[in-house]
């Protein structure tokens, strides 16, 4: 897999001028934000006019931190893994003196006129540092919590090109903080979002990461809080590669927490996660990353079952007001249910080739249309049987009054394990023939890194 960042500006050229950029509103982002970072941009361009960034660029989102900020860019070394560091804070619309604070580290400042959430504040950054020629955009939290030591092999994995993105995980090293219902939530997601990006990722909530520019600016982002999780989630749904190496998440140096209730917290932040899931699994990946330039590059299973399912969906309704319209016109019995499924079944074999299993261009779809015929039939025929088993059963021990419902539950059951089991057959077996062959051998892993993804082929 190829990637380019952004080429660096030169000296003495004007950056381009800026185009204004609608804010997302909604939940998704504060109404107002995107004019509040173009002013900031505007300004930093009047302050710095066309000076490139290096490198790697540190970017930290910051919200009333001006008393843990200097200890925190004390820390941060002047060269990672060989290259020039530049050191970017992005002010949040703090009112403690945060800004005065990071220039007196000597940090460069993008000071945001009000507050407009950290995962808009991050973006700004990474717009900004994209924009000026950075290859490496690492990120740490203001307040302390992670060791910028940690970077060095982290930004190393990026520029050797053995990983696109490098997450800091607790999991696999350690934590300081004790609060055993926000380590739990750590563990419940990381699960989570193994099974739906179909990676061994453990930290999805880690604010230590290491990102190629390319990466930032073809993943869709839209969150203004919780950014870590949907920048994480459409990275690897877009095919980036990524590694995880472990840290150890200290204690923050003073103050509270800003991210609210931990039980809050958790809903908001499992919304964000699965709301990205389904939207970056149902929408075209963006032109740059992997699966864009390469559209044979599987979704995850996940990703996969769930386009199958609404396609799947949309061909049992048409299939019904196929069957209802035919007994309104006088049909009965199978030769209404026949020509009921046919209109259901086969309109639908294009759609679950060319969507659900991305399967564009390769095999004769002629000879792939038999078995997938032979297998709707199949599912329906067992999803049929077994509907009428249950509902014999039920007859005999089930009272008049409880029955339609238990029916009802039976139905679904049934179909949706006939569903699944052609899911199954459809995607091992049809649709994507010694697929695990397919994929290059990724080598032997990086040192010090966790590799969760293989390379694309």
């Amino acid at each position: 897999m190829t990637s380019t960042a952004s080429p660096p500006l030169q000296e003495g050229v004007a950056p381009s001028p800026r185009t204004p950029v609608r804010p997302h509103r909604g939940r998704r982002a504060r109404a107002g934000s995107g004019r509040v970072v173009e002013s900031a941009l505007l300004a930093y361009d009047g302050e710095h006019g066309s000076r490139p960034c290096a490198p790697v660029t540190v970017v930290i989102a910051a919200l009333d931190e001006a008393a843990n900020l200097p200890a925190v860019l004390a820390e941060i070394p002047r060269r990672i893994a060989g290259s020039r560091v530049d050191m970017l804070v992005v002010d949040d619309g703090s009112g403690d003196g945060t800004e005065a604070a990071a220039r007196a580290a000597g940090a460069l400042v993008l000071r945001l006129a009000v507050n407009c959430g950290h995962g808009t504040a991050l973006r700004a950054g990474y717009r900004l540092a994209g924009e000026r020629g950075t290859e490496v955009v690492a990120t740490l939290d203001g307040d302390g919590q992670w060791d910028p030591a940690d970077l060095d092999a982290m930004v190393r994995l990026v520029l050797d090109g053995d990983a696109d993105m490098v997450i800091g995980s607790r999991v696999l090293g350690a934590t300081e903080d004790a609060g055993s219902v926000r380590n739990a939530g750590v563990q419940v997601f990381g699960r989570l979002a193994r099974v739906l990006t179909g990676t061994g990722v453990t930290d999805t909530s880690s604010g230590l990461r290491a990102i190629r520019t390319p990466v930032l600016t073809t993943v869709r982002q839209l969150q203004p809080q919780y950014q870590t999780s949907e920048l994480l989630v459409g990275a690897a749904l877009a095919g980036w590669r990524l590694a995880e190496v472990p840290t150890t998440m200290r204690r923050r140096l003073s103050g509270e927490s800003k991210k609210g209730h931990n039980a809050l917290y958790g809903l908001r932040y499992a919304r964000v996660l699965l709301g990205t899931w389904v939207r970056e699994s149902l929408r075209a990946p963006l032109p740059g990353s992997p699966r864009g330039m390469m559209p044979g590059l599987r979704p995850p299973a996940a990703s996969r079952l769930l386009r199958f399912g609404l396609v799947s969906a949309l061909c049992l309704g048409v299939s019904e007001l196929v069957l209802l319209a035919l007994v309104s016109g006088g049909w009965h019995g199978w030769t209404a249910s026949l020509a009921a499924s046919a209109a259901g079944v086969v309109p639908g074999y294009p759609l679950h080739r060319g969507w659900s299993f991305s399967r564009r261009g390769r095999g004769d779809p002629r000879a792939e249309l038999l078995p997938y015929l032979v297998t709707s039939l199949s599912s329906a025929l067992v999803a049929a049987v077994g509907t009428g088993a249950a509902d014999a059963l039920l007859r005999s021990r089930v009272g008049t009054g409880t029955r339609g419902t238990l029916d009802a539950a039976a139905f679904l059951t049934c179909y949706a394990a006939a569903w699944l089991g052609r899911f199954t057959v459809l995607d091992r077996w049809l649709f994507h023939p010694h697929a695990d062959d397919d994929d290059p051998d990724p080598g032997p892993a990086p040192p010090d890194a966790r590799p969760l993804t293989r390379s694309a082929p």
